[in-house]
């Protein structure tokens, strides 16, 4: 009886001492564990401001790509009309020559 008494005592004695040490640990660790959290929570902070600036930059990308096709599309159109306008100069150059022609004559 005593022997058992002795072993659960000593049985007892190890679960008190690692249970102890457990808390050690967890005493250690809950510092670090709250400095990797605020460390989580400022990185997905700065996460979602990197998202926000990269939405306004394709937002503007977006404004600049409209306004280059605009652009393009005005250059496009006023070549058009230059080569209309060039063609009109060249008739009336050639309509003004044979009025010249029938003048001399």
């Amino acid at each position: 009886q005593e022997k058992l008494e002795a072993a659960l005592d000593s049985l007892k004695a190890d679960r008190l001492n690692q249970a102890t040490q457990l808390k050690d640990i967890l005493d250690y660790l809950k510092p670090h564990a709250t400095k990797l959290e605020g460390d989580v929570q400022s990185l997905e902070n700065e996460n979602r401001s990197l998202l926000e600036n990269l939405r306004v930059m394709e937002e503007d990308t977006d404004q600049r790509r409209q306004a280059l096709e605009t652009a393009l599309a005005n250059v496009k159109s006023l070549q058009a009309e230059r080569e209309s306008l060039s063609d009109e100069v060249r008739a009336l150059r050639k309509e003004l020559g044979a009025k010249r022609e029938i003048n001399q004559s």
